[in-house]
């Protein structure tokens, strides 16, 4: 079962970070353009990490080539960082002393938008890293308990 789910995941897994992070990138630009909402300091470097992974991996998945997953990783692992930086300042207070945001700009700590009563931008955000963190991870074919042995 497991191998199963492991080699779909390698299979499909440029296609799930492609659906994931183009939702993302269309869903932050619908946010800041369509309701207008100015996105904050931290907002902007989600995106930093978000938006290159939909050109990336739109461009393995047009030329068929296959997009390394260290370097999805690299992006991501900062992303879910910042996203989980940002949602626990936003929705639980922490962290503020550390806050990068200045007075003349929107402050991070402010919530534009909440669904289900928890569910914000930031939560959204750290939502996709992590799904796609996972996606890479489960897809990484780590040898069995047998194959070391047999070493």
């Amino acid at each position: 079962m497991l191998t199963k789910i492991q080699d779909l995941s390698n299979k499909y897994y440029l296609h799930v970070i492609f659906l994931f992070s183009f939702t993302s990138v269309i869903g932050s630009l619908y946010f800041s353009n369509v309701l207008m909402i100015e996105p904050c300091y931290l907002c902007w470097w989600q995106r930093i990490f978000m938006y290159p992974l939909f050109f990336l991996s739109a461009v393995s998945l047009i030329f068929k080539i296959r997009l390394q997953k260290l370097h999805v990783l690299a992006l991501t692992i900062p992303g879910l960082l910042f996203a989980l930086y940002h949602y626990l300042m936003q929705t639980f207070g922490l962290f503020k002393e550390f806050s990068t945001c200045t007075a003349t700009s929107k402050p991070c700590d402010a919530v534009d938008v909440v669904y289900l009563g928890f569910i914000t931008i930031p939560f959204l955000s750290l939502m996709a890293f992590i799904v796609i963190n996972l996606i890479v991870i489960s897809s990484v074919n780590f040898p069995t308990l047998q194959e070391r042995l047999k070493k």
